[in-house]
């Protein structure tokens, strides 16, 4: 084997590896909006009443808002992860197929 087939294999490998990283940031990003949108105000505290319902309605989406913030900060590094995994895949595939021994 020569360097060039071993650069493409080892590129191939990064590729996946950087995928699979992609892949579980991005099930977890999803898990994290599950877990927000899940979330309730602590009314069982607090009576119903309605003066206080839409105060407690606008402070829980306020929070809510927050953390959807919070977990959509991780967007552009998971999706470079995707890019940077195609990218890496596509290099490797190129580096092994041009870096065959030339037949005489």
């Amino acid at each position: 084997m020569n360097a060039k087939r071993i650069s493409g294999i080892i590129c191939i490998l990064i590729g996946i590896v950087l995928l699979c990283l992609g892949f579980y940031g991005k099930h977890r990003m999803e898990e994290a909006r599950e877990q927000i949108a899940s979330a309730r105000a602590p009314s069982s505290i607090i009576p119903k009443n309605p003066i206080t319902d839409p105060i407690q309605k606008d402070i829980a989406e306020g929070i809510k808002e927050k953390y959807y913030r919070q977990v959509d900060q991780y967007e552009l590094p998971v999706m470079l992860l995707f890019i940077g995994g195609g990218v890496f895949i596509v290099i490797g595939i190129f580096l092994l197929s041009f870096g065959r021994p030339k037949k005489n």
